[in-house]
């Protein structure tokens, strides 16, 4: 017969003799054995084919599994986006992005389920700040990366971060704050470059009166980072132009290069640091000779061969006073400042 006052949780049918589909939590309905509530990871649905009831798995790309009743997830897993997080970010996300308009976020977020990798990320942090960059999986976490106190580090401090507990389904999730795009990119979903004298650069331009309305920072006054390849930097608390260092000058394609220098024995040289330096070595076949007060020349062979010749020969004869007068196998006697001699017989005897 039939089950008059409806049937006990975990029963349905017309005599309540079918059990509610797996992962039900309480009761089902009588007619069709739809669950009213499923555990998590699940939700309600029905078996196209049979027209029965049954718990369905949320889609994969929900964040740690998590739907609501309808099949919706509450959060994509890093890295996805979408209503059923399907769909993956823009490639130039540097971590995660919104669900539904797919904006990069200025976040990072790592699910570690190794220890080892919590070890690493420890030793890459210091005072809440990446100091070296560290990669997890296939996420880079950048260098001035800022650990944020949620996830499984809700309550603790950064020193905790080596000891959390990666035992769960999904590991141990550890956030971040840092750059939306990836070094290059700008733009909602960081798809559009950067100016070319930028290496990073604003993911949205500033407006007058300092708002943002979503269009890529693009221009050359939106430059975070310059070109490791180009003697320019940005002023102090950008963004800004890239501007020229010391010792550069824009030239005919507004890039930034070293001016030669006014000694024909030197050559113009860009150091990338850091910091970035515009230096002025000695030309191939001259020496270096460093004096007393940090300032150095440069001789050329005929010169340094002497030196080592007559060192205990060499006298002041017709120089000024402090230089020694060295005459080369052919050319003329020049007159060397006495601590750079004693530089180059110093640097032959090491």
């Amino acid at each position: 017969g039939s089950c008059v006052e409806g049937c006990e949780a975990g029963w349905w049918g017309a005599a309540c003799d079918q059990t509610c589909p797996q992962h039900t939590v309480g009761s089902c309905s009588r007619d069709a054995g739809v669950p009213h509530q499923c555990e998590a990871g699940f939700f309600p649905g029905v078996d196209q084919q049979s027209g029965r009831g049954l718990c369905a798995g949320c889609p994969a790309g929900c964040d740690q599994g998590r739907c609501d009743a309808d099949g919706r997830c509450q959060g994509c897993m890093p890295g996805m986006t979408g209503e059923s997080c399907e769909v993956p970010c823009s490639r130039n996300c540097a971590g995660t992005c919104e669900q539904i308009t797919g904006t990069c976020l200025p976040r990072i977020v790592l699910d570690v389920t190794h220890p080892a990798s919590l070890g690493t990320l420890q030793r890459s942090v210091a005072g809440g700040r990446v100091h070296t960059e560290v990669v997890v999986g296939s996420t880079s976490v950048p260098v001035g990366a800022e650990l944020l106190p949620e996830g499984s580090l809700a309550g603790k401090t950064a020193q905790s971060l080596g000891h959390v507990d990666t035992s769960g389904a999904y590991g141990a999730r550890v956030a971040f704050r840092a750059p939306a795009c990836k070094p290059g990119w700008t733009g909602a979903k960081c798809d559009a470059p950067c100016h070319f004298s930028c290496s990073r650069c604003e993911q949205f331009r500033a407006e007058a009166g300092g708002s943002h309305r979503q269009q890529p920072g693009n221009s050359a006054e939106d430059c975070l980072a310059c070109r490791d390849d180009e003697p320019a930097e940005v002023a102090p608390g950008g963004p800004g132009m890239c501007s020229c260092i010391d010792g550069a000058v824009r030239g005919g394609d507004d890039r930034c290069f070293c001016v030669d220098s006014r000694d024909e024995r030197r050559v113009a040289w860009f150091d990338k640091g850091p910091p970035k330096k515009c230096r002025y070595p000695c030309k191939r076949g001259t020496t270096e000779a460093l004096g007393d007060d940090k300032t150095t020349v440069c001789l050329v062979k005929s010169v340094v061969r002497a030196i080592f010749i007559h060192e205990q020969k060499l006298i002041r004869g017709s120089c000024q006073e402090g230089s020694l007068e060295v005459t080369p196998e052919s050319g003329p006697a020049q007159c060397v400042r006495e601590d750079y001699v004693r530089s180059i017989v110093a640097d032959s005897s090491r």
